[in-house]
């Protein structure tokens, strides 16, 4: 964050025109993060480059083009997708967002490989106007890389994804997943989200979670219409391999299921969808995962922490109305040692008390529950 990436070097050419009368333009999917007047190139000849600086104090990922046009006005591009994180890594906020611009025909090659195949038929996946499609009919599985991979199982990260979701047809009885967080191999996966008819009224349907089972281990009770944009939103602890399924939340406390099936810890690398018999059909939108829920859910409040001076000590509180959460110190952010901090309510807080004269540490408030 708030700072310039590069100069990055790249080489141009072509057949016809000499290296020195070609014409560079570019192009940013986010504009807000990345402003086009900030994409500034340098170099001449064959030998350019390329600087970035993003927006003073926006996080977030862009696709950036860049655009090569000869005297003849034809033109090649490239593109490659940039993540602008803060610089505390103990949260390293978005790392992954795509809403799926591509123009229509495959998702891997189209999206320049920010996303791949890792299983099925290489090529299936299609965007469509701008949004993902998924269909039973269909095998390829595809996954992106977060930013900062792989998040280790001792790291104490907790993530969220979030992605709307409309389905054309209904799944099978029982259903099967049809999105997850992933390793960097093809067959270990985390907070299965599922579809499926089973408990749900005649025409509806109904998503469920696991933690990895390849049977829904629970449901969330809303049945779902067909043709209706939903917003999903899944949260995987990292560190014990706990997930939980909302749909349709404005806040983290809200209705939602939790997966009771037992797995073994597992780094987490990147981000997936499933195809297979039994999803039925639907389209896919705006996802985002990250590592808080205010992160993935557009106008969600954070849980933030209030430090007040107290006589001789430091009052470190948060709302009690937080559930789930633990206040956690370490002494170095270099090679932190997270541990509890003990805390007590008072009125509608909770709070910890640290002697003003005590060694300088860092804090942090972490969701470690429902």
């Amino acid at each position: 964050m708030n700072t310039p990436i590069g100069p990055i070097p790249f080489t141009i050419g072509d057949a016809e025109t000499p290296a020195a009368g070609l014409s560079l333009t570019n192009n940013s999917s986010n504009p807000t993060l990345v402003p086009k007047s900030n994409i500034v190139f340098g170099g001449s000849g064959a030998d350019r480059t390329v600087t970035i600086t993003p927006a003073l104090g926006q996080q977030g990922t862009a696709m950036i083009t860049v655009i090569v046009t000869d005297a003849g006005g034809r033109s090649a591009s490239d593109t490659f997708e940039l993540t602008v994180i803060g610089a505390n890594m103990v949260n390293p906020g978005l790392v992954l967002a795509d809403t799926f611009s591509y123009i229509d025909g495959s998702l891997i090659t189209n999206s320049a490989f920010i996303w791949n195949a890792h299983s099925g038929k290489t090529g299936e996946t299609q965007v469509v106007s701008g949004k993902l499609q998924l269909s039973g009919s269909q095998t390829e599985d595809v996954n992106a890389t977060l930013t900062n991979a792989p998040f280790a199982t001792n790291g104490s990260v907790i993530l969220y994804a979030s992605f709307a979701v409309n389905f054309s047809q209904l799944p099978s009885g029982a259903g099967t997943y049809f999105a997850h967080f992933k390793d960097t191999g093809a067959s270990n996966f985390r907070a299965r989200v599922f579809a499926g008819t089973t408990n749900a009224a005649g025409g509806l349907f109904r998503l469920g979670i696991a933690n990895a089972s390849g049977a829904v281990s629970a449901q969330v009770t809303n049945d779902l219409s067909l043709n209706t944009t939903y917003t999903v939103v899944v949260r995987y602890n990292v560190g014990t391999a706990a997930s939980t399924l909302w749909i349709n939340p404005t806040s983290e406390s809200d209705s939602s299921a939790t997966a009771a099936d037992s797995t073994s810890l597992l780094a987490i690398s990147t981000f997936a969808f499933r195809q297979s018999t039994g999803i039925g059909t639907l389209a896919v939108d705006d996802l985002k995962v990250g590592a808080s829920f205010a992160d993935v859910v557009t106008g969600a409040s954070a849980v933030r922490l209030q430090i007040l001076s107290s006589g001789g000590s430091v009052e470190i509180s948060w709302p009690i109305s937080a559930a789930g959460f633990v206040l956690q110190g370490t002494a170095t952010l270099a090679s932190p040692n997270w541990s509890n901090v003990s805390f007590t309510q008072s009125g509608d807080r909770n709070v910890a008390l640290v002697p003003a004269n005590s060694r300088a540490s860092f804090y942090r408030l972490i969701r470690t529950g429902p």
